[in-house]
């Protein structure tokens, strides 16, 4: 028989602990907006003290390095592209195809909105520390897209390649918004890359069924 008990309601915090979990929010707070605004090569322990009025060594009773500080709002971005493809999957009438097509272009939306994530995702440094710290939110991505793509290409065919094939897409389009400004023959708006990797995506997709690739 189901207990009829409410659950019991977490332990309120102490003043104290509740300060030290403002003070961390604080030093996450401070690294983004250096993040963005001066990139992630400029960010240092000095400075995310100095923006929150602390010295250094406050900041170093929450985070050993700028390295696990820097893991730690990344893991934070991966919980929610880890969010969002399980919550497409649980939306009704959703093909493989356009669950895929959803993921991957919301990866672009949110690279255009948020660059400075985008930019740490390419740090190896940062993302080697991912995968030894927290390897289930890798490896829970990985494999859900590895399924979906299994269910729409022919027996035989590498899951590898085919994985490695549409990560070079997105991520080669959303280099192209960051790029392009540079590249006088192509000058397109992110608006317009976007339906353009949305094709792309389509046609990846559809090559698999009609046996093109």
């Amino acid at each position: 028989m189901l207990s009829t008990q409410p659950p019991e309601k977490p332990k309120p915090l102490t003043r104290r602990e509740q300060h030290k979990e403002n003070l961390r929010g604080q030093i996450l707070q401070a690294a983004w907006q250096i993040g963005k605004e001066e990139g992630w090569k400029a960010l240092t322990i000095r400075k995310i003290a100095t923006a929150i009025n602390y010295q250094p060594p406050v900041v170093y009773q929450f985070f050993a390095s700028k390295e696990e500080l820097l893991v730690d709002l990344l893991s934070e971005a991966i919980r929610e592209f880890q969010t969002s493809i399980h919550s497409l999957i649980a939306e009704p009438n959703q093909t493989p195809t356009d669950i895929l097509i959803s993921f991957a272009l919301g990866r672009f939306d949110h690279a255009i909105l948020h660059p400075e994530i985008f930019d740490l995702l390419f740090s190896t440094e940062v993302m080697q520390l991912i995968h030894d710290q927290h390897p289930d939110q890798i490896g829970n991505i990985r494999s859900v897209l590895d399924r979906l793509l299994g269910q729409i290409t022919p027996p035989g065919h590498d899951p590898l390649m085919t994985f490695t094939n549409l990560w070079v897409l997105i991520n080669g389009y959303i280099l192209l918004t960051k790029t392009n400004h540079l590249m006088s023959k192509l000058e397109l708006e992110n608006q317009q890359v976007r339906i353009h990797l949305k094709v792309a995506l389509e046609r990846f997709c559809q090559s698999f069924m009609s046996g093109q690739r």
